[in-house]
């Protein structure tokens, strides 16, 4: 990429070394920035215009999650705003950018015959009881999908399996409940099913999950959505966005949906509101269609 491959680097070593990011963080910035790079071919930072942004988003929207539109267009403008501090740009391309706000740019949900069939289509092999097992984990406790593949055995309550822990965001440790039907499930396949996915008998290898990651596992969901004609774009962050969903639709209070989810801020749980009050609102606007 030359020149905007090192403008990158300085900038993401600036987010590492001054700004005290993460690794993870410092990462994510670089893939996002290299990603826009390559959209527009490699075009010199100083040449950037809102019209190449507004292009960008609308690419985006056809193939990323919306909070991952919004993640990367946060990507984008901290980096014009520190090439504008840095004066290597004189014009921002953001300033002209609408910003858009989270409260606007709702999450899509799966409704719960969709949840049951992609969970139903899911055969018997070890390898599929594995992956069900993983899927059902995270519609039981919204977790997030790297939450629940990297568990380790440790992190099962050994007594009752009643209970899971997991680290989310900043290392921070959450205790999530789950119900007897799958606790005798994770029971059955630490017991019975796991170990056939060590590479030896003394693996030291302490995922419950092992042998599968985040990228295997949303590509069999994308296979599984495509198999029964599911159109919505299915990840497996969706099924979080669902779960949230469905509690609050069934009575659960913002501050109980928070702690389950691991949110730090209530800001983001809010966003699951007004998701239910659009879905109120379709119910009331689809009653009023055959009221007479």
């Amino acid at each position: 990429m030359g020149k905007i491959k090192d403008i990158i680097k300085e900038y993401t070593d600036y987010l590492l070394f001054e700004k005290g990011l993460s690794e993870n963080t410092k990462f994510a910035y670089e893939r996002d920035l290299s990603l826009f790079f390559y959209f527009l071919k490699e075009k010199e930072v100083e040449s950037v215009c809102s019209e190449d942004l507004v292009l960008y988003i609308e690419y985006m929207e056809k193939s990323y999650s919306r909070f991952s539109v919004l993640r990367k267009i946060t990507s984008i403008r901290n980096f014009f705003f520190y090439l504008q501090k840095e004066k290597v740009i004189l014009k921002n391309p953001c300033d002209n950018l609408e910003k858009l706000k989270k409260g606007s740019y709702l999450p899509e949900v799966l409704t719960i015959s969709e949840i049951k069939s992609i969970v139903e289509s899911f055969g018997t092999t070890p390898k599929e009881k594995r992956d069900v097992l993983v899927l059902k984990l995270i519609i039981a406790t919204g977790a997030r999908v790297s939450e629940i593949i990297d568990i380790l055995t440790s992190d099962i309550d050994s007594e009752g399996y009643g209970y899971i822990r997991v680290k989310g965001k900043g290392s921070k440790i959450r205790v999530i409940p789950i119900y007897k039907d799958i606790a005798d499930e994770l029971k059955f396949y630490i017991e019975n099913i796991r170990a056939l996915f060590l590479k030896n008998k003394d693996d030291k290898e302490n995922r419950v999950f092992a042998g599968t990651d985040r990228s295997s596992f949303w590509r069999i969901l994308q296979k599984k959505a495509k198999d029964l004609k599911i159109e919505k774009r299915v990840y497996p962050h969706i099924f979080r966005h669902s779960v949230a969903t469905e509690m609050l639709k069934n009575g659960a209070g913002l501050r109980a949906v928070q702690e389950m989810l691991g949110h730090s801020s209530m800001t983001t749980t809010e966003i699951y509101t007004h998701l239910g009050k659009r879905d109120l609102k379709k119910a009331y606007l689809d009653l009023k269609i055959g009221d007479d």
